[in-house]
């Protein structure tokens, strides 16, 4: 695997979002997420130590063919992650009227369990330079307590998730998609 200097943004140039110019947009931006994806894969399997010395083949005197992964990714994604979220992020406010709404907030966060989430976070961004996370906020949001949060905030996988952008001058995010194998009832792909 080679030019592995960062994933391509995808950008297109349709601001007019409806079905049909959504399903063109993700048709058009897949090649390349495709290929991001690929080489987010080959990172994470480096990352876990599957590294390219193992599938060496020594042409010159095979009987000593040591293979040994130093696994310094490892290393290094545990260090960052370690160091930027070795505590959870806690929110913090200089006006003493709101700080019981972010007292409030900071237990939502720890009901949802944010910090591992920014843990996963962190290590996909460390891993392969992108990370996704998904806000799902609950319809009946008026009834939650103080205690429980009415949202979720699961991390997405950058192998199957992407985020297409204007061309314009500013780059704003437009669209978003994320996707995963459907399993019928005996846990097969469906479609295959």
């Amino acid at each position: 695997m080679q030019n592995l200097f960062g994933r391509k943004v995808i950008y297109t140039s349709c601001k007019n979002l409806n079905v049909n110019s959504i399903v063109k947009i993700i048709n058009g931006a897949m090649t390349r997420h495709e290929e991001n994806s690929r080489q987010i894969a080959y990172l994470e399997r480096y990352f876990t130590g599957n590294q390219p010395i193992l599938k060496r083949n020594k042409v010159i005197r095979p009987d000593v063919n040591n293979k040994i992964v130093v696994n310094n990714a490892y290393s290094i994604v545990r260090n960052a992650n370690g160091y930027f979220l070795g505590e959870p992020i806690k929110y913090a406010s200089k006006d003493t009227d709101c700080r019981e709404n972010v007292e409030i907030l900071n237990n939502m966060m720890d009901s949802v369990d944010k910090a591992c989430g920014d843990t996963q976070l962190g290590e996909w961004q460390s891993i392969c330079g992108t990370a996704y996370r998904l806000i799902c906020v609950d319809e009946d949001i008026e009834n939650v307590d103080k205690e429980s949060a009415p949202f979720l905030i699961p991390i997405l996988d950058p192998k199957f998730t992407s985020v297409i952008y204007l061309s314009e001058a500013q780059h704003k995010p437009i669209l978003a998609f994320t996707y995963c194998d459907i399993l019928d009832d005996n846990c097969n792909p469906v479609g295959k």
